[in-house]
């Protein structure tokens, strides 16, 4: 029952600006923005310029490494973190 509308939703769903600015597209990254806003003229958004914050973070996080993916002791604290809050919120 579920596959049927899912791979719809799949297929129609825009695709991410985050994810087209990474691969360098920005002017369909800027496409997918004003598809994903609403037309109201009343808010003073620019996609040019969340296009361009996001250029600027995605090249922020070039530049960061991941302290738990290189450290063995704290990816393993993670994942058990992970693990524990998993189980409680089954919990819950």
């Amino acid at each position: 029952m579920w596959p049927g509308p899912l791979f719809l939703g799949i297929y129609f769903a825009p695709e991410s600006p985050w994810w087209l600015v990474r691969k360098g597209r920005l002017d369909d990254a800027k496409t997918s923005l004003l598809r994903l806003t609403s037309l109201d003229r009343e808010t003073d958004f620019d996609a040019d310029e969340t296009v361009a914050m996001m250029v600027h973070t995605t090249a922020l996080e070039e530049n960061v490494r991941c302290l738990a993916c290189s450290l063995p002791l704290l990816g393993d604290l993670t994942f058990a973190t992970d693990y524990c809050w998993g189980f409680v919120y089954r919990l819950l």
